[in-house]
């Protein structure tokens, strides 16, 4: 049976593939529409170029009530003003203006141009944004050849008069039910902007918010800052499992069966724990009447078990050490959260008001509410739905295989918990959670990781770049430095490197002190160097060792010599979890050429064989653009991504390996550990950060907000 909603859906065919060369998802971010109510003696011009070096990342001249002429000569200055800031530039509902001073696109309203129409006019490769209140309205205009969609009024507003109200809801409605990308519009401001939050959008447009602001510079960096992450994958909620989770309490369902029988005078045989631990209570009654030729009846063991496992909840299920501490700090952090659990919920409830965490969970959701159990996602997507998030932003907290195979295929971020009950599938849970620990403590514990690199004074690369990419992701950052440059944007003008005697002292001081729980190295250009780095790794037993193997330049130039070559292939790479070689560096290390993604494959293969560690070949050099290639135990994954618009592109590498690094810190796997570190990068280069007169950094801190930021 299928739902009203599914059934309009299916009426509307989706586009086949069309694609905008001109425009990425992270353009959207802060989408500014101008209005000239708001000019007190300025011009617009002067207004738009303050929300630009504010970081706006989008920009609509809306014009209803100027003349042709004038409207003309501004969108002609308006357009040059965005280039300069490589800002996309659309023109509201004048298709002929677009056409004539080749804006970017255009954006039409319901009762405007149609968006085929336009899309005629305009050809494939400009950008057409069309308003939307409904889902049949998206769907109509994503079929017809929309880029992106813009929804509202969330908001009750004035400024648009055209726009009517729709609820949060219908907003969450329209991003599931398209494939391109949703703008939230009307009435939106710093302070209500986190409201949008789990609705799916991936920016919003403003108006007032900006242009009416007598700061609009200022105005535009605020918004900006409360914007992040709304159309992102950053942790908005968290559903926990009870048994074996929260609670120390699986043994009891090994246990129960022997409890009665003791209860009766019966001595148990030494395996019924583990007969009755996959049982049903029905079931495991039935087998106990069978085998121990039991008087009592089905209907009566069963009750007897029932009181037994009722009085332990109630009077003894322990909480796992550190669980209070990891449900503060989620309350702490404005994280909601719930249960999700097979057990029954009058027990978990008295459990958890004798241990006082009540507190920490909005609702309990059961498996028998549910209507189905942890084989199937609906629990989990029943909890995400009512905690208002989805599944990629939400964690599941889960201690057996199956529940994290589960979630984990439903999209939802899993942590594993080791639990006694289920040790035997520790390995497989490790290897398919996201993130891991043996104990909670493990996850309140600060994470450490520790960059080996030379320095660059300019900021953007080297050991500056790692320390605040380490940051940035949540982890302690330490250092020990190969070399000092003299660099900046346009170029290195000196290089003095540190002897090994000085880099084993810093390495002994380090990981004596404050162990690392990642390691990222970078450039080190001299053969002594590599062995002491490589010896001083093996005598401390690092572990999560990332080696970003700079030895090529982008230009096909050699950064170190033949023989420092040799010994990092010898000693250091052996010793790594992961390489990212680029593609110059990939053919040096595979000796062969890459011309295709076929190569890719083969030359990653090729090197994981050679230095039996996995490998991460990164796009890039006119390649595969964004598209990095894992090879590990004999699987090739595919990391999409998509081009950023950014000259400003200093220190990529660098940030990559390190955000890696602090992934794996962290405890998550190797390949979540690169999806977050690719997302990580996107949106250190989508903030466009413009520095310098050459190639400039990256902005590594734009996800970071507080009061001191500001």
């Amino acid at each position: 049976m299928r739902s009203d909603r599914n059934i309009e859906n299916d009426q509307i065919k989706k586009p086949e593939g069309h694609t905008c060369k001109k425009m990425q998802k992270e353009d959207l971010l802060l989408y500014a529409v101008t209005d000239r109510h708001w000019l007190n003696g300025e011009t617009l011009y002067s207004q738009v170029e303050k929300t630009l070096e504010g970081g706006t990342t989008f920009v609509q001249l809306r014009e209803k009530e100027l003349d042709e002429a004038h409207f003309l000569e501004e969108a002609k200055k308006i357009k040059e003003l965005c280039d300069r800031y490589h800002v996309p530039f659309v023109i509201n509902d004048n298709v002929d203006i677009a056409l004539e001073i080749d804006a970017d696109g255009v954006h039409v309203g319901q009762s405007d141009m149609e968006a085929g129409d336009v899309r005629a006019k305009l050809g494939p490769d400009k950008i057409i944004g069309v308003s939307a209140q409904t889902v049949g309205q998206a769907l109509l205009a994503q079929e017809r050849g929309a880029d992106y969609l813009g929804v509202g009024a969330v908001f009750h507003t004035d400024s648009k008069a055209d726009a009517a109200d729709i609820s949060h809801e219908t907003l969450k409605a329209i991003t599931e039910a398209v494939d391109i990308p949703v703008i939230a519009i009307g009435g939106i401001s710093k302070e209500n902007v986190s409201e949008l939050s789990g609705t799916g959008i991936c920016g919003i447009a403003v108006i007032s918010a900006i242009f009416a602001e007598k700061d609009i510079k200022n105005a535009t960096k605020k918004l900006k800052k409360f914007n992040r992450g709304n159309g992102g994958s950053m942790i908005k909620g968290a559903i926990f499992d009870v048994d074996g989770t929260l609670l120390d309490s699986m043994g009891i369902w090994k246990d129960v069966g022997v409890r009665y029988l003791n209860s009766i005078g019966i001595e148990a045989e030494p395996d019924l724990g583990n007969i009755l631990f996959t049982m049903s209570i029905q079931e495991g009654a039935q087998y106990v009447k069978e085998h121990y030729h039991l008087s009592q009846e089905t209907d009566e063991i069963e009750q007897n078990v029932l009181d037994i496992i009722s009085d332990y909840y109630k009077e003894t299920a322990p909480l796992k050490s550190g669980a209070v501490e990891l449900l503060e700090k989620l309350r702490n952090s404005n994280i909601p959260m719930t249960i999700a659990s097979s057990n029954n919920k009058k027990e978990i409830e008295m459990a958890f008001e004798r241990l006082e965490i009540a507190k920490y969970f909005d609702r309990i959701f059961t498996c028998e509410e549910a209507g189905a159990g942890k084989t199937k996602p609906d629990i989990y997507l029943q909890a995400a739905e009512y905690l208002g998030t989805r599944p990629e932003e939400t964690l599941v907290f889960e201690d057996v295989i199956h529940a994290v195979r589960t979630a984990k295929k439903a999209g939802f971020q899993v942590v594993g918990i080791y639990d006694e009950a289920s040790k035997d599938d520790q390995e497989e849970i490790q290897r398919e959670a996201d993130c891991y620990c043996r104990e909670w403590r493990e996850l309140m514990k600060k994470k450490t990781a520790l960059t080996i690199a030379g320095s660059d004074s300019s900021g953007g690369a080297g050991i500056q770049a790692d320390i605040k990419t380490m940051q940035a992701n949540g982890v302690y950052a330490m250092s020990a430095i190969t070399a000092l440059t003299a660099q900046n944007t346009t170029g290195v003008t000196g290089i003095m490197e540190v002897s090994p005697e000085f880099l084993e002292n810093q390495l002994d001081a380090i990981i004596t002190d404050i162990r690392p729980d990642a390691v990222k190295i970078g450039m080190v250009s001299s053969e002594k160097l590599i062995k002491t780095i490589s010896k001083k790794l093996k005598e401390y037993h690092a572990e999560n060792i990332v080696v970003d193997p700079v030895m090529v330049a982008t230009s096909g130039s050699r950064l170190i010599s033949e023989n420092a070559i040799e010994t990092l292939k010898t000693q250091l790479l052996p010793m790594a979890s992961v390489i990212t070689p680029n593609i110059p560096e990939a053919e040096v290390l595979a000796e062969m050429e890459i011309r295709s993604e076929k190569d890719m494959v083969e030359a990653a293969k090729k090197i994981n064989e050679m230095y039996h560690c996995a490998v991460l070949c990164k796009g890039g050099h006119s390649l595969n653009d964004a598209n990095d290639l894992l090879y590990q135990n004999g699987k090739a994954t595919w990391f999409r991504g998509k081009r950023i618009n950014n000259p400003n592109t200093h220190g990529t590498g660098c940030t990559l390996s390190s955000a890696i690094a602090s992934n794996l810190a962290k405890g998550y796997s190797l390949e979540e550990s690169i999806h977050r570190a690719k997302e990580y990068i996107s949106g250190a280069l989508a903030a466009m950060l413009d520095l310098g007169k050459g190639s400039g950094p990256m902005d590594h801190g734009f996800e970071i907000r507080g009061r001191f930021g500001i």
